[in-house]
Parts: C-alpha cells; structure tokens; sequence
C-alpha cells in the first residue's frame, strides 16, 4: 500500500560570525528605521558604505518558526533613501507609528519578499532543535520500512557541513540519528532482529569516490539501476556497525578522506557532495514458515556549497572545482523545475549528473525526504540566500509516493522438523509475552494518537501566539474603520446641509439676496460641495487600505496550510483532525473580525467625544434664513441683530470648512 508526501522543507538561518559582528549595522530605537554603526556616523554615509559593501546588514527576518521575510523594509537602505528622496510619497509624520506596523508600506518599487516553509530555525536555534523536528521522525519510518532521505543545501560557508556533521561539543545530525538507532535497536531486541550497513561515498568532480575504502579506483564505482529502478553504486564498501561509537569513528575516517578545500568564502570548503547511506534491514525474533522482512535506507547528504566564483574569488583547480559543484547543482535544479510542473509532462533530466542519478529516489520516488537549507543572514550574501530560498520554495511541490519496503521469505521442507522444535521452545515465551505485545500494540497507538493531539494543539498555540504578535495589525485595521465611519458621518452631515438648503430654497435660487443679508453663504455652499467630494476620495482610500493583504492574512491563508502540509504527513493523522484544524482556523479568522469590529467601535465612540472641529449647521439655521427673507423691513433693528448672529455662524463654518479641506 502506498501514499503520496510532499518533500518537507526547513531553513536554518546561521548565526553572524565575529567578523561579520563588526561590520554590522543595526536600527537605532527611535522607531525612525535609522540604521547606524557603532561609530555612530551620519545618514548618509551609512546608506553610502551599505550600497558598496563596506558594511553588511540582516536581510532576513523571522517572522514565526514557519514564515520568512527576505530583505525587510526597516533595514533596507534603499528605501531609506527612497524616503528621504521623495518624502511626500509617503504618509505624514503623524502617521507613522501607523505605517510602521503595515505589511509593505514602502513603495512598491523595492519589494520585499515573504516565504512560508515546513520549519524555519532562525540563529538561536541548536543542534538538538535541528534534529528533532527534521530527522527524528524519519529514523521511526526507516524502522518501519520506509526509505528517507535528509540533505543539507545552501551556499558556501552557511552551515551544511556543521548541520549535518557538527562537531565534538555539537555534535550534528549522523551523531543523533545514529545514536538514537541503537537506541532503538536495544529496545527492539527481544523482538525483531535488526542489522545495520553503512556506505559512505563523495562526488568530486563527477566522479565517485569511496571514502570508507580510499584505494577502490574510482572507475570501478559505477551507478547501477535495478528492476526496481533503484539507484546504486557498484563495488561500494559498506561496513557492519555494532555502536554508536563505531559508526562516528568511520564516519571521522570519511570526512578525513574527503576533499576541503580553503576558499575566500570559507577556510575549510567542502568540495565534493557527500551521501551516507545507512541500510536497515528488520525481521522478526521469531521464526516463522513466512518471514516478513523490512529493508530500508536512510541517506543523509551533505551538499557541496553552491557559489560564485567573484564571491569565492577561486582560480586553477579551485575554480574547476566550483564549475563542477554548481553544474551538479543546476541538475539537481532542473530537476526539481520539472518534478513541481503541475501537468507532469516534462522530463525529469536526472542523468544530467552523478547527483540527480543518486537522488532520484529520494526526489521523486519511493522515499521520504527533508530538506535542509541553510542561509546566510548578511548582506553580502545577497544573491545567493534568495536564490537558494526561492529554490527552496519550489522544492515544496515535489510529491514523492511512499511504499514500505517488505519481503516475505518461505522456509524449505527441509527445515520445517527444525522449526518445530524452534517454535516449541517458543511457545511458552510467546504465551507471556501475547498480553504484553498486545498491551504495546495499544499503548503504541495512542501513543501516535496521543503525539497527533499534541501537535496539533502546539500548531493552534503557535498560530494563536503569531495572531497575538500581529496584534499592532488588527489595531490598525480597526482604526482604519473607525476613521472611516467617522468620514462617512462626516460627509452624511454635509450633504443633508446641503440637501436642507436645496429644500429650503432651490438648487436655481439667486444666492445675492442671501449674500447680501450674511455675506460669505454662497461661498460656504461651494466649501461643503467640495468637502464632500474629499471626504468620498478619503473613504475610497481608506477601504482600500483596509483590503490591503496584511501579516494576518499571510498567518491565517500561508502559515496555516503549511502548518496542515505538515501535519497531514504524521501516521495516525486522521479526516477528523483535518476538519477539526479547518475549523480552529476558521473559527479563528472570524475571532480576529469580531476583534477588529469590537476595537473599531470603541475608537468611534472616543473620536465622538473628543471630534469639535467644526459644528454642522442646523436645519433651523436655513428655516430662520426663510422667515428673515419675508419679514419686512418695519422691523429693521431685529433684522439686524439676526443677520449679525448669522454672519458669525457663517464665517465660522466656513473657517471650519477650510481647515478640513487642508487637512
């Protein structure tokens, strides 16, 4: 029985190293997006040393442990520029704090770009994090007969080497992985006889090497396909482990065998693909007529640093080298171009190189596979850390069809009066130990249910605590309607003045006799015809900030589906726990609306209370303006002192109105 998965992708950003320390800018916090060095210089000389790389700065941000932003606004000297350029392309002063909390409010000319993965380390996260959210889970399906595969991709000097080898005192992926296998193996041993082989081999300028046995020629390693398609490598040694301990001294001799390199990018280069293959075959304790045996291979690769040659500043046969790596590379590229194409008609180009033969298992075929990208966070790795994120990115796509890998083995006639007495030997052990591996049967499934449970509450807490971290976007969407009700209000005020007076007089009336008796009545007219004609515009643009996709929309529609991307791999995973998550995400993004209705609304009543900008005329005013028209003039001196009262309220309105107008 088979089922389709997804290559599951994860970004481990690198910590700075100490020189890159010194020569790091960073935001002054006075909220000005300012950036500065330690010696304090001005503006624009730092803007200047940033453009020509006399300074580095961060371009990556981590947004939550899943969403990316490559070259954020706040750090981007460009757009400083941009606004101390043309300041009138961007909001007032006042609004500032507002625009500082807005998902892409600087121009649209220098974008910034957002990737959501499987999992994002940022620089604080350790070894042990690294390993147990991407090989840990893999080590139980190549228990089960599942093949996996974990590779490390990245330019050169981002942390490949140190992910997946590390060092004494952090010790990398191969230590955990392999430490937790005999682990394993001692907790199965009563049950299932479990051996163990390794091969460990490297590709240096397409051509494959042993790194276990360095004195097998290399022409004698030959790439071999199977019936089953299955890629291998000819004449490969492999060696019996029987500890933890023994696979980390061959693998010490490997990577003594394999081919570094100092480079201007990195001391110690590594200049070849590595691939550790660990074979484990799995069979029952207990003989029986038919056996079923699993056999499965967990290959951990580390990658050779993708780079240019500019950057490395490589010559003779390092710069032959480079050439190789990043022709292995661009096939491993084209690859997973045509393994992502929706219509499934391309060919996938794997025999462009030694490396795509190797990995064509584990990129479209019978394997699970993890994919580690490691980055930079300088920006003097510009190019390269969004290359390799927008690689990463497609990788995402790639669907691989997961079968267990199982054989039946029938015994000879021969041999059945031996198992006879083999099984009766058993039989007594058997009859104790049935409860008990019925009680581990059950135990183990709602363990696994019990893991389902735990991560998908730990996804709902995660996605409640990057809500709650985007709060200042929610705030602002609620000021966003409370300002526009208020202009509504505003213009619904004005045009039932305007309509009132109409009424009153007619919209053809002559406005001398009205000028004559308070002067400037004309004029306030033309003022409120044209507020209400800003006031539409301004509620125009407020609707459309208020659609403008925020960090919320990318937390409920991107992280979300990532984070069910994941979830849905895990075994026990269940129709109901999909529709319980779709629920909770709904349920939440409704939260979030009521939320900002609820903020909305008490900012509307505040700016009620405090609003005195100006005071709307009365529809009395304009019955008061009739009657004093057909008074007669016997009674002139009441006239006057009406008429004064109303040049007052007038010039006062229209003092109202031209303040608004400028606003």
């Amino acid at each position: 029985m088979s089922r389709e998965s997804s290559i599951t992708v994860a970004v481990r950003i690198r910590p700075f190293t100490s020189s890159e320390l010194g020569e790091l800018y960073v935001p002054r916090n006075n909220g000005d997006m300012i950036l500065h060095t330690n010696n304090e210089n001005n503006l624009t000389q730092s803007a200047n040393r940033l453009l020509q790389r006399q300074g580095i700065r961060k371009i990556l941000n981590a947004v939550d442990d899943r969403m990316l932003i490559f070259d954020p606004a706040d750090t981007n000297p460009l757009v400083l520029m941009e606004q101390n350029a043309f300041p009138n392309g961007f909001n007032s002063n006042r609004n500032k704090e507002t625009r500082k909390s807005s998902i892409g409010y600087h121009s649209s000319r220098i974008r910034e770009h957002r990737f959501v993965f499987d999992k994002l380390f940022d620089e604080d996260s350790t070894q042990e994090q690294v390993y147990e959210c991407t090989t840990q889970p893999l080590l139980e399906s190549v228990i089960d007969g599942f093949n996996s595969t974990i590779f490390a991709y990245g330019a050169t000097g981002c942390g490949k080497t140190h992910t997946i080898s590390g060092t004494p005192d952090s010790p990398g992926i191969i230590f955990l992985a392999m430490r937790q296998l005999f682990d394993r193996i001692e907790e199965m041993k009563d049950s299932y006889h479990v051996d163990v082989t390794l091969s460990y081999l490297e590709i240096y300028n397409e051509t494959i090497k042993d790194l276990l046995d360095p004195s097998i020629e290399s022409r004698k390693l030959m790439l071999r396909e199977d019936s089953n398609k299955k890629i291998s490598v000819a004449n490969l040694s492999t060696r019996v482990p029987r500890s933890v301990e023994d696979v980390m001294d061959m693998i010490v001799t490997g990577n003594n065998n394999r081919t570094v390199s100092p480079t201007e990018a990195n001391l110690t280069s590594s200049r070849s693909h590595a691939v550790l293959q660990v074979n484990v075959t799995k069979k029952p304790r207990t003989s029986q007529l038919s056996e079923e045996h699993t056999i499965a291979t967990l290959s951990i690769i580390d990658l050779a640093g993708s780079e240019r040659a500019s950057a490395t500043k490589n010559k003779g046969a390092r710069l032959h080298e480079g050439a190789n790596i990043n022709k292995s590379l661009l096939a491993l590229g084209n690859c997973i171009n045509a393994l992502c194409d929706p219509r499934k008609r391309n060919h996938v180009p794997y025999r462009d190189s030694k490396l795509t033969r190797l990995l064509k298992f584990s990129l479209g075929g019978n394997c699970k596979t993890f994919m580690i990208v490691c980055v930079s966070p300088s920006s003097r790795h510009y190019d390269e850390t969004l290359n390799t994120l927008k690689y990463a990115d497609r990788a995402k796509e790639i669907k691989t069809k997961l079968i267990r890998n199982q054989q039946n083995l029938s015994r000879h006639v021969g041999s059945y009066l031996k198992l006879i007495t083999e099984q009766k030997n058993e039989i007594e052990e058997l009859r104790n130990r049935e409860n008990k591996m019925i009680e581990l049967g059950i135990q183990k499934l709602t363990r696994k249910r019990e893991i389902c449970q735990e991560k998908l509450f730990d996804a709902i807490d995660e996605l409640k605590k990057s809500v709650k971290k985007a709060h200042g976007q929610m705030v602002q969407k609620a000021y966003i309607l409370a300002k526009r009700k208020l202009m509504i209000l505003q213009k619904v005020q004005i045009e039932q003045f305007i309509s009132s007076f109409s009424e009153r007089f007619g919209t053809s009336h002559d406005m001398s006799e009205i000028d004559m008796f308070v002067p400037g009545f004309n004029q306030l007219l033309v003022l409120s015809t044209q507020l209400v004609d800003k006031l539409t515009n301004h509620i125009r643009e407020l609707e459309d900030q208020y659609v403008k996709p925020t960090e919320l929309d990318f937390i409920i529609k991107d992280s979300s589906r990532a984070i069910l991307r994941t979830l849905a791999n895990l075994e026990s995973w269940t129709e109901y726990d999909t529709e319980l998550y779709e629920n909770f995400v709904a349920n939440l993004k409704e939260s979030i609306e009521r939320s900002i209705l609820f903020e909305s609304s008490l900012l509307f009543d505040q700016s009620l209370q405090k609003l005195t900008s100006f005071k709307f005329i009365h529809e009395n005013l304009l019955r008061t303006l009739a009657i004093l028209l057909d008074i007669s003039s016997e009674n002139q001196q009441a006239l006057d002192n009406v008429g004064d009262s109303l040049k007052e309220i007038v010039v006062c309105c229209k003092d109202s109105f031209k303040s608004l107008l400028d606003d």
